[in-house]
């Protein structure tokens, strides 16, 4: 809502290259993180009271480890019937 100037609906910020470059650094093939970092992640992008139904691990041994574009979902969709942050539609 805070995103738009309401004198002409043009965007306030927009994406620069450091979201840019954030997102794929996060993205790429070789990026996995523990629970701890993803949960950290949540932690940043999201309010306290938000909780998160975290998806099944991508690589469950040695070590469990998720991915970045499953964080990015996760940050989208945090729990099934949450609305998305994207849409705002019920899921």
């Amino acid at each position: 809502n805070n995103i738009c100037t309401p004198k002409d609906g043009t965007p306030i910020i927009s994406a620069t290259q450091d979201f840019l470059t954030g997102s794929y650094l996060i993205t790429r093939k070789d990026a996995f993180f523990h629970r701890s970092e993803l949960s950290l992640f949540c932690c940043f992008m999201c309010d306290a009271c938000d909780d998160f139904q975290l998806p099944p691990p991508a690589i469950m041994k040695p070590v469990k480890l998720w991915t970045g574009k499953q964080l990015f979902n996760l940050l989208m969709l945090p729990r099934k019937g949450a609305k998305s942050v994207v849409t705002g539609v019920d899921v």
